[in-house]
């Protein structure tokens, strides 16, 4: 008989093979079995994936009630906020609510975060945020006492496992090194648990606040890079899936072209000149750089390029939609630069 105190049983499904042990559920899979390992293998770019919204909400709230739909969440979580949300978003003005977690967060003391306006309000009861959020709804620019900017550049790790699988192998680890690293550096830097974000299939993902900076694919060894570039003020082009206040081809164009930059050695700032309609298989665009510093940008010797126009063409990958479901894969159509032209 099956010692009670340290018992096993093993469950096949799919290529999940789950162990029960002292309590634990641990999952026991082979690397190339994650949704972001199959996607990262189909060479699928991450550039102009970011999740988009034209207002960013984030609630803080312990994790250990988060439940798999985030706003469905228990510990006396208000419910009806994400029926709340598609109600109140419209063209121009798409609101996405997500919670925040960290070591010590109490469900007695809530705080709202909220970007593009980079403003907080702390101290919240539970049953206070829906009212917060309507009278923030119908003032934006006066929503009423306790609200204060956000002076500290803060970054969200989705880490919810519940959800799906690779946030919580690849998310938790880069969590963790990032709120290491930035301690040990001394950095002024609010590193947070974050729920969905969107796109599990690039986990580990992360946002960066305020400006909007959506990166996946992340592993805990890219982390002393990415803060490299965070203290010079440079985005971490291997890792950029874009700017989230972005859409459409806006944000691939940015994306996909800040990697090609970075790979040339120019550290850029890039401005739209047109992008035309194009076809459903191909389009053109042109952008005009600035350096970013005032030095010479590029390989030997050369300086940076003013004016680039670019062509992207549609490519088919193949890869799954989720952990819980690796043998449905989806094709996807994803624009992909294809060939870039120096005009000046």
């Amino acid at each position: 008989m099956m010692d009670k105190s340290c018992w096993g049983v093993i469950v096949s499904h799919s290529k999940i093979t789950r162990i029960f042990q002292n309590g634990f559920l641990n999952f026991v899979m082979n690397e190339t079995n994650f949704c972001r390992e199959l996607t990262r293998s189909s060479g699928e770019p991450i550039g102009g994936s970011a999740p988009f919204a034209d207002q960013f909400i984030f609630i803080t709230w312990p994790k250990k009630f988060w439940n798999r739909e985030a706003l469905e969440s228990a510990g006396g979580f208000p419910q009806g906020l994400k029926a709340w949300s598609k109600s109140n978003s419209s063209p121009g003005n798409k609101i996405t609510i997500r919670l925040l977690s960290k070591p010590g967060l109490e469900t007695t003391s809530v705080s709202l975060f909220l970007y593009p306006q980079a403003k907080k309000i702390s101290g919240l009861h539970p049953e206070q945020i829906p009212e917060v959020l309507e009278r923030w709804l119908d003032s934006p620019e006066n929503p009423g006492p306790g609200w204060e900017p956000l002076e500290t550049e803060q970054i969200f790790v989705c880490t919810h496992g519940k959800h799906d699988l690779c946030c919580a192998k690849f998310g938790q680890t880069v969590y963790q090194r990032l709120r290491e690293e930035a301690s040990d550096r001394k950095l002024d830097l609010d590193v947070w648990e974050a729920s969905h974000l969107g796109g599990h299939r690039f986990a580990a993902n992360l946002m960066r606040f305020s400006g909007g900076h959506s990166h996946g694919l992340l592993q805990e060894d890219m982390v002393p890079a990415f803060l490299d570039d965070w203290e010079t003020g440079k985005i971490h082009a291997p890792s950029y899936r874009g700017c989230s206040y972005l859409e459409g081809k806006e944000q691939i164009v940015s994306a996909q072209l800040l990697q090609y930059c970075s790979d040339s050695g120019w550290d850029v700032e890039m401005d739209f000149e047109k992008i035309e309609e194009g076809t459903e298989s191909e389009f053109h665009c042109e952008v005009s750089l600035q350096p970013r510093r005032s030095k010479n940008n590029g390989d030997s010797g050369t300086t940076m390029p003013r004016q680039l126009r670019a062509c992207f063409k549609a490519k088919e990958f193949q890869s799954p939609g989720a952990c819980d479901a690796l043998d449905e894969i989806k094709k996807r159509n994803i624009w992909v630069l294809h060939q870039v032209q120096t005009l000046e």
